[in-house]
């Protein structure tokens, strides 16, 4: 199979050499498939750049860091809780206005029942 992924090692905003300072065994790697730059830790995939090499990938580096594991799962973390809190009250408030719709339905259906004879029942 052919090599696919070209190492990067030398750029013009030298993005590379800086990744590599923040920790010497990531890689940077332009995959020539997908066309993104990607950076490798050791022997596995930690995270895709993009199209353009650029800060970003620094502050991705940075931030998705091994020294940064702890505050990077305290984020992650807050972020789900919050996410859940949304999807409660997103669903109760469908809740809330299907039981509002249902219940103005029946109200209005109500004014149609006999209530003389309710408590008989038309088999015919």
């Amino acid at each position: 199979m052919k090599n696919y992924r070209i190492e990067i090692k030398n750029d013009v905003l030298r993005i590379s050499k800086r990744i590599k300072r923040i920790d010497r065994n990531y890689k940077v790697f332009f995959n020539s498939c997908s066309q993104n730059f990607e950076v490798w830790h050791k022997k596995e995939l930690s995270f895709v750049v993009g199209k353009t090499l650029d800060n970003l990938a620094l502050l991705k580096a940075h931030k998705t860091n091994i020294r940064n594991a702890r505050t990077l799962l305290v984020n992650m973390e807050e972020t789900n809780e919050k996410l859940e809190m949304k999807e409660k009250n997103d669903l109760e408030n469908k809740n809330k206005a299907f039981l509002s719709s249902l219940l103005s339905y029946a109200d209005k259906k109500s004014l149609d029942i006999d209530f003389k004879n309710i408590n008989t029942t038309k088999w015919f």
